[in-house]
């Protein structure tokens, strides 16, 4: 099922295709606003436990509870965009679910790594 309906096609320029006019359907901007909500989740709250820029007060415990509100914020995102590729079919929306994620997790990785360094190494900074 596409995101469009027939009836609200327009002819294109000659020797391209239809222009498609979207219809945006209460269940897809429910799952799209569902994904900002994981992004949120996944970037926002972790940088609020366990600052970057604090590597000396924060504990490893810290660190390890952001990396798991991070994951589960970047499993959020996933699924909603792995539910909005199911509605629409157009690849973009699988796109949407593998790169943020993929950036997102490494970046929740690097950032344990970091409060994981400086707990190891308290005098290493």
């Amino acid at each position: 099922m596409s995101s469009t309906h027939a009836e609200t096609r327009r002819p294109g320029p000659p020797g391209r295709g239809a222009i498609r006019k979207p219809i945006f359907s209460p269940a897809s901007v429910a799952l799209f606003l569902l994904f900002l909500g994981g992004t949120v989740l996944a970037t926002v709250v972790p940088a609020g436990i366990a600052p970057p820029s604090d590597l000396d007060g924060t504990t490893l415990e810290q660190a390890w509870q952001a990396f798991g509100i991070s994951v589960v914020g970047l499993l959020v995102m996933a699924i909603a965009s792995g539910f909005l590729y199911a509605r629409t079919k157009e690849i973009a929306m699988l796109i949407l679910a593998i790169a943020p994620t993929t950036a997102g997790f490494v970046g929740a990785v690097v950032l344990l790594a970091m409060h994981g360094f400086a707990s190891a190494y308290p005098n290493a900074y």
